[in-house]
């Protein structure tokens, strides 16, 4: 396997039995070149253990590992098991699924989950968040908010959803300005322009994308168009220039 210069397609290994060393030895194979590990690799019911998984994302941390789904279904999803998934996730580009057993997972957990795939402390941690997977095991009790974000992952584009996402979290029932106070001119102009292209993906996904219906709280409540957007924007001009607070205002309206 460590020979092969690209991938296998998919590894089955459910069921060898060759435990927990077994598994450091595979992972040993694989860690001078990640690029090469399988694509997708199934590991269940080996009786594994969340060191399974703390040896498994090692790897997955790394932004040259090639892993793309793992089915390991010994791992039952607790409190214990989510921070490891978070860790190696986060800044993850490459996995689309996980699966993993899920059962009476508790609120605590499912909200890092949904912190994982949409973290809304600051604009900058929403454009962060994980955009790339698409499944994570198979619950009946998934929250409504995880199984919203999973689908918004499909598109194709991952800085629409990105954008997305930041839209609906930041801005998402009303055009608030508040986060547009202290912006240099020149930083609000490309703020703005990001916005406009957000609702633009909006439209995208709900008309070309997807039969699935976005409910509209997580879509940005009213749904504002392109020419929405100059209208607020100019309604509310002079406030978001206060905000501003230039020394000499005719040269900072002229870059705005």
């Amino acid at each position: 396997l460590a020979s092969r210069d690209t991938p296998l397609e998919m590894l089955h290994l459910g069921r060898s039995n060759f435990g927990f060393d077994g598994l450091r030895a595979f992972l040993e194979v694989f860690s001078p070149k990640p690029n090469v590990m399988p694509k997708i690799l199934n590991l269940g019911n080996n009786n594994a253990d969340v060191e399974w998984y703390i040896a498994l994302s090692e790897l997955m941390q790394n932004e040259h590992c090639s892993l793309e789904g793992l089915h390991i279904n010994d791992l039952q999803l607790d409190d214990d098991l989510v921070s490891h998934i978070v860790t190696s996730l986060k800044n993850n580009e490459r996995l689309t699924n996980l699966d993993i057993a899920i059962k009476n997972t508790s609120d605590s957990v499912w909200d890092q989950i949904s912190q994982l795939l949409c973290d809304k402390t600051s604009i900058a941690a929403t454009y962060a968040s994980n955009h790339t997977l698409l499944k994570f095991g198979e619950s009946e009790n998934e929250p409504f908010e995880v199984e919203t974000y999973l689908t918004m992952n499909e598109h194709p584009s991952k800085l629409s959803v990105a954008r997305i996402k930041v839209i609906n979290s930041h801005f998402a029932y009303n055009f608030r300005l508040e986060p547009f106070r202290g912006m240099k001119p020149a930083l609000l102009a490309g703020v703005l322009e990001f916005c406009e292209k957000a609702y633009t993906d909006h439209d995208e996904f709900r008309e070309d994308t997807y039969d699935y219906e976005y409910p509209e709280p997580y879509f940005g409540g009213p749904r504002y168009n392109n020419l929405t957007i100059n209208y607020l924007m100019v309604k509310n001009f002079l406030s978001t220039f206060d905000y501003i607070r230039p020394r000499n205002r005719k040269r900072q309206w002229s870059d705005v």
